[in-house]
């Protein structure tokens, strides 16, 4: 298992299932992180760029408390 360091990018997959690539924000535990990725919503552009989203709690891929489907993978 690779440790997962803040500043890491991880790939993610978000709760409808979209993949996404994460910047780690913060690491609970080597299992378990808080991240930021740019929006997969085209809407959700402002004269910044992308809107940031967020998925807190994120689990490692094969962890069974992984809500709604999301996790990561180093």
């Amino acid at each position: 298992m690779k440790e997962v360091n803040i500043g890491d990018v991880v790939d993610a997959v978000t709760e409808s299932g979209q993949p996404v690539k994460a910047l780690v924000v913060c690491v609970h535990s080597q299992e378990c992180i808080n991240t930021v990725y740019a929006s997969t919503d085209p809407a959700k552009q402002d004269s910044y760029g992308r809107q940031i989203e967020r998925m807190d709690s994120l689990s490692r891929k094969g962890q069974s408390t992984a809500p709604g489907g999301r996790w990561f993978e180093a």
